[in-house]
């Protein structure tokens, strides 16, 4: 479909959505058409809207925010979840780059990396660059409002 439809702000974008999915498809099987809506809760409201119109059991189109549409699309989809605790992006980190150390093609990176023989050390190491960064950033920032 290579049409543009507009919409008044004046109109009911849900109402005119689905009369205009309505007017596509005849049946109650919409899982051909996929929706994205910026956030999670118009597809609510659209669902509700089609129950209305159809008033009979039907198949709901899919329906993404365009975050999960995003995922979907691109498969950024994680499998395990990002932690917020340092040691555990620490040990993610570790992890991610004992499982790629073949991969680095730099010699001194991998020489770095040989250097740690344990997670202990790493964690030591990454703490002190976290300790660093953040007394560099709050200089930064004084050294911002003092100019």
């Amino acid at each position: 479909m290579n049409k543009i439809y507009t919409v008044p702000f004046k109109c009911d974008f849900i109402d005119v959505l689905t009369k205009y999915i309505l007017k596509l498809n005849k049946g109650r099987d919409l899982s051909q058409f996929a929706i994205v809506f910026p956030g999670k809760r118009p597809s609510l409201f659209l669902i509700k809207s089609l129950k209305e119109k159809i008033d009979a059991p039907f198949i709901p189109p899919f329906r993404y925010s365009i975050d999960e549409f995003m995922e979907f699309l691109f498969g950024l989809k994680r499998i395990e979840k990002i932690p917020g605790s340092e040691i555990d992006l620490i040990y993610l980190l570790y992890r991610a780059i004992k499982e790629n150390v073949s991969d680095i093609r730099n010699s001194k990176v991998i020489d770095l990396i040989r250097e740690f023989q344990s997670f202990k050390d790493f964690n030591f190491f990454c703490i002190n660059c976290f300790l660093i960064s953040k007394s560099l950033k709050t200089e930064f920032s004084l050294s911002i409002r003092r100019s």
